[in-house]
């Protein structure tokens, strides 16, 4: 059983022919990482300091990779790339204040 990893562009909404295949995995959590890996370097990509979770999420959703997967059969739960963008932004913000104290406390 393959799951297949494509990616959308939010910027062409529902405009096909922006969307790419990435790849093919043989399990679905294998699949799983790989679209969060994607929407963990547009997360980095979108953030500047001092900006909120919310509005992170909205710069992701104008212009951010939108990677979903196709499971070979409909059995398969859906992964939402805007949910678990959603869901991680505050986290990654978080993370990035932390390293930013960080590296500050040791210059």
């Amino acid at each position: 059983m393959n799951y297949t990893v494509y990616i959308d562009d939010n910027y062409h909404y529902m405009d096909q022919c922006y969307r790419s295949k990435l790849g093919s995995f043989e399990c679905y959590a294998d699949a799983v990482r790989c679209c969060e890996g994607i929407l963990e370097r547009n997360l980095q990509e979108h953030y500047e300091n001092g900006m909120g979770a919310e509005e992170l999420v909205m710069r992701y959703r104008m212009f951010g990779e939108d990677p979903f997967i196709v499971p070979p059969d409909e059995a398969q739960p859906m992964f939402s790339a805007w949910s678990w963008v959603s869901a991680n932004a505050a986290g990654f913000i978080t993370r990035r204040a932390r390293e930013a104290a960080k590296k500050a406390a040791e210059e």
